[in-house]
């Protein structure tokens, strides 16, 4: 992460508010999935195959793709956590969500910005990767990027696991089942199971209840970032379609 993503993603933001946006300019494809599924990996290897095939048709000079880590939104407290077994409840979730997004509508404009005074027929493009485990979170960037193209990089938790073993470095390991507990005994414990369930407090990955594109997380990287980058490219002129 560099010192400017990290200023750019700071907590000071002004926009609490979850409203949509307007991403018809840019097509947004957003890659989710697991812990550990490989996103990042495959998100970075998009970036060389977008450009290739930009290139081979003569548009490299005329699209800019941005490729927006959104595990750098975290805040180092959080990570902590994370690192304990604890995971955000879903007013920690809500706030997380409204910053991240506020960070990739920052870039986005920023882009825009940068090519209106530079080149204003370059066609600007948004690749985002998290894990969207919970379905909460996953609202609020559809509510915000309406338009964008979700891509579920689709992995067994054990194949999960066994990639986040072979990272270094990385806050999440997966292997951690503490819960946060309260000091209190819960007096309504039907209520404390409706409320566990609606914080997921045991980090499962939730089903996916929206139309979405399934990467095959058994295939090379490279065999999906190809595909990846053709949809960010086929979608230049149906970028409008909702999801």
């Amino acid at each position: 992460m560099t010192s400017r993503q990290s200023e750019q993603c700071s907590n000071n933001d002004s926009n609490n508010s979850i409203h949509k946006t307007k991403d018809d300019e840019c097509v947004i494809v957003i890659i989710f999935g697991r812990p550990g599924a490989g996103k990042s990996t495959i998100a970075n290897e998009t970036k060389i195959n977008f450009h290739d095939e930009r290139q081979e048709n003569n548009n490299e000079l005329l699209s800019l793709l941005l490729n927006l880590d959104l595990d750098i939104c975290i805040p180092t407290w959080m990570k902590e956590n994370f690192g304990k077994g604890i995971y955000p409840t879903l007013s920690e979730r809500h706030d997380f969500a409204i910053h991240a997004c506020n960070y990739v509508e920052k870039e986005i404009q920023r882009s825009k910005q940068a090519q209106n005074n530079n080149n204003p027929s370059l066609s600007l493009f948004a690749l985002l990767s998290f894990s969207f485990v919970n379905n909460d979170l996953r609202e609020v960037f559809r509510t915000r990027f309406p338009n964008a193209i979700w891509m579920l990089l689709d992995v067994m938790d054990q194949t999960a696991q066994e990639r986040i073993e072979t990272r270094s470095g990385h806050f999440y390991n997966g292997n951690n089942k503490k819960t946060k507990t309260s000091s209190k005994e819960p007096k309504n414990h039907s209520k404390e199971l409706v409320s566990k369930k609606s914080d997921n407090s045991e980090w499962e990955f939730a089903p996916v209840l929206f139309p979405h594109i399934i990467l095959n997380g058994s295939s090379s990287v490279k065999v999906n970032a190809e595909i990846v980058a053709k949809t960010l490219i086929n979608s230049t002129n149906n970028s409008k379609i909702k999801h």
